[in-house]
């Protein structure tokens, strides 16, 4: 799973330089979604909630899967 966390982070630094926050969100929920896995709740909390920041409701699909996420997190904590 730290490959895959290696991965995504990769892929943030690019969409950061194209500028492409729809995808720097993408990433940070899917890294949220590996750390959620291992049990660490509060960090995968903190790249949701950035994703939902960085989605800005260019995607409503994408946001409400991301709230439903934040939602059983908190659940959890």
């Amino acid at each position: 799973m730290e490959r895959a966390v290696k991965c995504y982070q990769k892929s943030i630094l690019y969409y950061r330089q194209t500028g492409n926050d729809k995808y720097i969100a993408y990433n940070l929920k899917s890294i949220g979604d590996i750390l959620s896995k291992q049990g660490k709740n509060e960090e995968a909390l903190i790249c949701a909630n950035s994703a939902l920041d960085l989605l800005n409701h260019e995607d409503v699909y994408e946001e409400s899967a991301i709230n439903e996420f934040i939602k059983n997190i908190s659940s959890q904590l």
